[in-house]
């Protein structure tokens, strides 16, 4: 009988702890850098011979001021000076009135430079941004036929690696595994997406309980990419997939391996205790719990005020979001459920 109350009392400290609060504004670089780093020059980055007034308006840009870049950027605009810059300001604007949250200007703008200057090198970027909006706002129809032009113009351009993974992401979306896993399989092993994609291609796979290609997937990530989110994730869920093929023993050698620093160590410090209990190393268990609580003060209040819930693999519901798991902002996944514990 205490054996049992003793193994209650665990499952109940980490079921509550798994949720426990991250701190705010942490962000998964990996996923949420802008596509512009590495595959495109950035606009604040870019070489031209320009009017005083132009170089003043990326100054602006460049130091997040970008009220007072479209300011001086629509003047130069309203002048129509036959310099050949109008492509690059029109652009410009609408970067700025992206970064402003005005997409619907933006969007005006970034339609105006595909019109008006098809050889533009502003044409590619500006294709990008419209398929963002689109595949932000679900609208499949609309990142179809953006999706269509930028592949038969512009297919080699270094922008397609990222076209192609803002494609796959609105599928995963979407449900529709198999389609994304198409677009994926289009970014080059050169591109700096290339390992982002394998590991959006490893959920996929998981979504589709293909455990073991997943697991070769996420090691291609864990072996080749920086320290950092990425790894992490992929260790964590490297875990899972042994968890969930019944290999404890694996799965446990993965959990420990996450560093503390991770935006998901909780989750990886619960399923390793999981995977203790299930071995039956209980003691090992209760010194896992004893030292989280004492020296996690916050996550001791606020797990208790936690109901005891399912495992989780791969992407989690908007409630969890709340409590610290940055991946569901970028995907808006369904909940991928593991066993019930």
């Amino acid at each position: 009988m205490l054996q049992i109350k003793r193994i209650i009392i665990l499952l109940l400290i980490f079921y509550g702890g798994v949720a426990a609060t991250q701190p705010s504004g942490h962000e998964v670089e990996w996923l949420l850098k802008d596509a512009f780093e590495e595959e495109y020059i950035p606009l604040s980055e870019v070489e031209i011979t320009s009017p005083a007034e132009v170089q003043a308006a990326l100054e602006c840009y460049d130091k997040d001021d970008y009220r007072k870049a479209v300011e001086i950027l629509e003047k130069l605009r309203a002048l129509r000076l036959p310099d050949g810059r109008l492509d690059f300001i029109t652009f410009a604007l609408a970067e700025c009135y992206r970064k402003l949250g005005c997409f619907s200007l933006a969007q005006r703008d970034y339609m105006y430079v595909i019109r008006n200057f098809p050889l533009s090198d502003k044409t590619p970027p500006s294709y990008f941004r419209l398929l963002e909006f689109a595949a932000r706002k679900d609208d499949l129809e609309k990142a179809d036929d953006i999706y269509g032009k930028f592949k038969a113009r512009f297919a080699q351009h270094p922008l397609f690696s990222s076209i192609n993974y803002t494609y796959a992401v609105l599928f995963y979306r979407r449900n529709e595994y198999s389609k994304a896993a198409e677009a994926l399989a289009r970014i080059p092993e050169n591109s700096s997406r290339y390992l982002p994609s394998r590991f959006l291609f490893a959920l996929c796979q998981l979504q589709s309980g293909d455990y073991p290609k997943a697991q070769l997937s996420l090691e291609i990530v864990r072996k080749n990419a920086p320290k950092g989110e990425l790894v992490s994730e992929a260790t964590i869920l490297i875990g899972d997939c042994y968890y969930l093929q019944n290999n404890p023993d694996a799965a446990l050698g993965y959990y420990q391996q996450v560093p503390k620093d991770a935006t998901r160590h909780h989750y990886a410090l619960v399923k390793a205790a999981r995977t203790l209990i299930d071995l039956g190393r209980l003691g090992d268990a209760e010194k896992m719990a004893k030292n989280f609580l004492e020296n996690d003060n916050k996550s001791r209040v606020e797990m208790f005020q936690m109901t005891p819930r399912t495992a989780w693999i791969g992407t989690l519901t908007e409630e969890d979001d709340e409590h610290g798991c940055e991946r569901e902002k970028i995907f808006g996944a369904e909940e991928y459920k593991g066993p019930s514990l």
